[in-house]
């Protein structure tokens, strides 16, 4: 049976984490509200006296001692009411119908599960993962636990909303060092989840083709030039960013690509009229797409396709296909 008094801080057991997977630990708000008007709903302890293990409300309870309150109140489950199991139950399903789990603390529900109270994978999948509002697959559930091993600023981010946690699974396989750096790149870039993946799929590339370290390639003076120009919005620098890489990806590629577009240019092409290579320059012909509404539209379209066709402009561009 549970009772509530007040406890000292000094004899709770502020190492003892078992039951705790709120993340980060220190929130300065919750800091301030209780400085200024004290604890309002007593925290969850465990135990049969001094010391007593935190079962709900270790963040309020360490903001407490910050701001020099002795003691506070307290709800005591004695130990032979509530398991250890019954205690996380508790903290869970305590923290679900008050706020929403960040990604970081789900991650930790999940290893708890499986590692500290021993769960089966198919029972925390198929239970506990609807509960955190997470699908009950294993592929997600072995995302969510690679997190765990991430380093603590990202995340700290990704606690915060400030890295998305797809992108975290995109450069998990990586080595610290180079998850450092794609972090920290993703997140001021604000990369979308495609962009990045392209922009890893050209790191690794071209790191395997030239035995160039991937931390080597995005710490090169031409892109760190990019990242520091002031003129550029972020969205410009992630796809100058794209583009540099690409460049050293595929080279012959991106010179038919530049040629293309400034023979396109001189052309002067009216914006009904769409003039497309292959797919990767991969073949001898050129695609031509045209919009109109009227048949004088057409006949204007027409004109300007005669016009096109005797520059040597086209001709030109017809000739890096073969």
């Amino acid at each position: 049976m549970r009772v509530l008094k007040r406890v000292s801080i000094e004899d709770i057991n502020l190492n003892d984490h078992r039951f705790v997977f709120s993340y980060p630990l220190y929130h300065q708000r919750l800091y301030d509200s209780i400085k200024e008007i004290g604890l309002i709903s007593p925290v969850l302890l465990r135990g049969e006296g001094s010391p007593y293990q935190v079962i709900d409300g270790l963040q309020r309870i360490l903001a407490c001692q910050k701001a020099r309150v002795p003691s506070i109140e307290a709800l005591i489950y004695p130990e032979d009411s509530l398991d250890e199991l019954g205690g996380f139950h508790l903290a869970i399903h305590l923290n679900i119908h008050n706020r929403s789990l960040n990604p970081i603390e789900k991650a930790l529900i999940l290893y708890k599960l499986l590692n500290q109270f021993q769960i089966d994978p198919e029972k925390i999948i198929q239970h506990y993962m609807p509960l955190l509002e997470l699908p009950p697959a294993r592929k997600v559930f072995k995302n969510f636990l690679l997190l765990n091993s991430m380093e603590e600023e990202l995340k700290l981010a990704i606690a915060k909303g400030e890295f998305a946690v797809e992108l975290a699974w995109e450069i998990s396989k990586f080595s610290p060092s180079e998850r450092q750096v794609l972090f920290r790149l993703g997140r001021d870039l604000k990369l979308g989840i495609n962009k990045m993946r392209e922009i890893i799929r050209y790191l690794e590339e071209i790191s395997l083709r030239d035995g160039t370290p991937l931390v080597s390639l995005l710490t090169a003076e031409e892109v760190q030039r990019v990242l520091a120009q002031e003129r550029m919005t972020i969205p410009q620098k992630g796809e100058k960013l794209r583009q540099i890489l690409k460049e050293k990806r595929y080279p012959q590629l991106s010179k038919l690509e530049k040629t293309f577009s400034e023979g396109l240019k001189k052309l002067r092409l009216p914006p009904d009229l769409k003039l497309t290579p292959p797919p990767f320059f991969e073949g001898d012909k050129l695609t031509l797409k045209a919009q109109f509404n009227s048949p004088e539209a057409l006949k204007d379209l027409a004109l300007t396709l005669l016009e096109a066709a005797e520059k040597e402009t086209l001709q030109r561009l017809l000739e890096d296909l073969l």
